[in-house]
């Protein structure tokens, strides 16, 4: 599938924080964890949370997300955000509380990078796990595609426009056409979402766009869904 963009602009370069925490959570826990660390720095910082002092949302792409790297909680950071994480520690507790236990907030891991975001004449392989790309709109009509031809087309469209949400979440305005092709689905299922059972799907695709390792794409980024990594074992096939 190919999506056509008009906007020219500079190279966009996109500053890249990963941080994992030597104590243990289970997937489950993640919005709990975020709600800890949220209530640490502050419900008045935003970008932490998405969420205004009315308890309203803030609908954009978020650019501080939570994640489980194994078994260890983490968080990565992008752009500005990444000057905003020096708000989790300025305090003089580093101990938070979630799932009825204390953790203490001591780094395992700390990775800074910057990235050049482009769309480049060749094709990376990702694995897409966890994402949530059908919502009440869609669902129906996905489920009702007679074939899985129809299907797998009516999911390549919701990627492509998830990759473009991602790029316009980051201030990446893309300048030229990018393609996407999903590869496979080797998994879907059933989790629990805002109180809700959704399905997820765990993909192979292709695409032109760069994306770093572990950015999320889709709903639900915020609390470890769409998860995105480079598939490694695939790169030299096609392309390369």
């Amino acid at each position: 599938m190919q999506t056509n963009i008009t906007n020219n602009t500079k190279l966009t370069k996109l500053r890249f924080l990963k941080i994992i925490f030597d104590t243990e959570i289970k997937p489950w826990e993640i919005p709990a964890f975020r709600g800890a660390i949220s209530e640490k720095v502050g419900f008045d910082r935003d970008v932490f949370h998405n969420h205004r002092s009315d308890g309203s949302v803030y609908y954009r792409y978020p650019l501080i997300q939570y994640k489980s790297f194994g078994n260890n909680p983490g968080m990565v950071c992008m752009g500005d955000s990444v000057d905003e994480i020096y708000h989790l520690f300025s305090g003089k507790s580093n101990i938070i509380r979630f799932s009825g236990e204390a953790h203490e907030l001591k780094i395992k891991e700390l990775n800074l990078k910057q990235f050049n975001m482009q769309v480049w004449d060749k094709s990376f392989n990702y694995r897409l796990t966890r994402w949530l790309p059908l919502n009440q709109k869609n669902y129906n009509q996905y489920f009702s595609r007679q074939s899985e031809k129809e299907r797998r087309e009516m999911l390549n469209r919701i990627l492509a426009g998830h990759i473009l949400s991602f790029a316009k979440g980051i201030g990446w305005w893309m300048e030229k056409r990018f393609d996407v092709e999903i590869t496979n689905i080797f998994r879907s299922k059933q989790v629990r979402f805002k109180e809700n059972i959704v399905t997820s799907f765990d993909i192979l695709f292709r695409s032109n766009v760069f994306i770093p390792n572990y950015t999320g794409i889709g709903k639900g980024v915020s609390k470890g869904f769409g998860v995105v990594h480079e598939d490694f074992g695939r790169r030299n096939n096609k392309n390369n």
